[in-house]
């Protein structure tokens, strides 16, 4: 089933503050980084499903962001961020949302080759039209770089995802390891080509739409994700990207025929093409090129394309597969 959607921009206000940095001992403190972005959006064609009128909608959108480094002796480096977004909608479905985000980021040298990064990102989402839906999300990362010769490295990686959802018993915790191994090479001529093997182990419910309490479903799997990514600077002016991404997932017990309705600004449909978290393959590809005319003026073009297949959601219970 294929989707549409449009939607106009029609304001952008956006105001950047930097600090003045004034030490210069061997451990330095960068700028302190805030930024503020207000966007005003109107959608159309919201109700995509058979026999719903094409509704129309206008969104506010408000961002709020700070942030910090900190440079330490031997290598070492430490960063801080802070981040606020808030999303509203006016005429279709009155609905408002607030994300909020804390970042944290230690790295330092261990010797000549070898690097190590740990990091954790926290987010609390409020939804107050919808308290049953209010999360709180902890993402910690760790890996090990290790440089092989002067054109290759290698790194190991492991993610551990906790999800809560605090005012709803029917959703569970989620939980998922996360084990990866990537490699880079830097050929010759500035280009650099990139592979990642991933495997994902989770239980729990990642979105509000995986499941209900009357759908019999063991919200537990694996996943296996392929990457490929190569980027080439061609000049000063003229870079360009290019990526491919497979992803399986096997779910142990999955048996729902209709997908679900629609939760705050989200729609069943896109629940079924985005955030269905259980039992599908999807081949991702993508391409970008930045031109750079002048300081002060660059264009980016991208584009991507993807399909992704369900194992078990079905359009209708006796129809065909997504």
């Amino acid at each position: 089933m294929q989707k549409r959607k449009h939607s106009i921009l029609f304001a952008i206000v956006s105001l950047s503050l930097l600090c003045i940095d004034t030490t210069a001992s061997p451990q330095t403190d960068a700028p302190l980084n805030l930024q503020v972005k207000i966007s005003g959006e109107y959608r159309s064609n919201i109700n995509r499903l058979p026999g719903l009128e094409k509704e129309e909608d206008f969104r506010l959108n408000l961002i709020f962001n700070a942030g910090k480094d900190w440079h330490l002796i031997n290598g070492q480096k430490l960063a801080l961020s802070y981040d606020l977004q808030h999303y509203r909608y006016g005429e279709f479905s009155n609905f408002t949302r607030y994300d909020q985000t804390l970042r944290g980021q230690y790295s330092r040298n261990l010797g000549q080759n070898y690097k190590l990064s740990i990091s954790d990102n926290f987010r609390f989402r409020l939804l107050p039209s919808a308290k049953q839906l209010n999360y709180s999300r902890n993402v910690m990362d760790l890996s090990l770089n290790r440089k092989v010769g002067k054109t290759d490295r290698l790194t190991l990686g492991y993610q551990i995802w906790l999800k809560f959802y605090h005012n709803n018993s029917s959703l569970s915790r989620y939980v998922s390891h996360r084990a990866a191994i990537k490699f880079n090479h830097e050929f010759s001529g500035r280009a650099i080509l990139g592979a990642a093997l991933e495997y994902q182990n989770h239980r729990g419910n990642l979105y509000a739409g995986s499941t209900a309490p009357e759908q019999p479903l063991n919200v537990t799997g694996n996943r296996y994700l392929l990457r490929l990514n190569f980027d080439k600077v061609f000049s000063g002016k003229l870079v360009t990207s290019a990526g491919y991404k497979f992803e399986w997932d096997l779910a142990d017990d999955f048996d729902v025929e209709n997908p679900p309705a629609g939760f705050g600004d989200e729609e069943g449909e896109e629940f079924v093409a985005e955030d269905s978290d259980f039992g599908y393959s999807k081949h991702q590809g993508s391409l970008s090129v930045l031109y750079t005319a002048n300081p002060k003026v660059s264009l980016l073009f991208f584009y991507l394309a993807y399909s992704k297949g369900f194992e078990y959601w079905r359009i209708s219970p006796e129809g065909p597969k997504r």
